[in-house]
């Protein structure tokens, strides 16, 4: 699926594309008794134009690169979120609650 935001921020500003590739979730799932683990994969690729000059091939191609290996989706996550925190935040000492606002903050504006 994809398109283009309806009201953009400022007056005048671009209006930014967006593609939204997903796997449908089923009403239900049958889980068969077992003694193994099992692990269930929805995933959603999203890009916009502000990342992708073709967002829309770029969320299929990511997409299916996805779906070739699920489970290394979350170690992938953890170290891009980990290097975002590396690369720049504000340490503050002696004022948790002033830190925590502005960790929370960031993290807002981050996402």
């Amino acid at each position: 699926m994809n398109g283009s935001i309806i009201e953009t921020e400022e007056p005048g500003s671009e209006k930014v594309g967006v593609a939204v590739v997903w796997t449908d979730i089923p009403n239900s799932l049958s889980i068969k008794p077992s003694s193994k683990e099992q692990t269930f994969y929805f995933i959603t690729s999203i890009s916009t134009t502000l990342n992708s000059r073709d967002y829309v091939e770029n969320a299929y191609t990511t997409y299916l690169r996805a779906m070739k290996n699920p489970e290394d989706l979350l170690g992938f996550h953890v170290q891009a979120w980990r290097e975002l925190w590396d690369s720049g935040r504000i340490e503050v000492e002696g004022n948790l609650k002033l830190s925590q606002a502005i960790f929370g903050s960031l993290y807002y504006i981050l996402r």
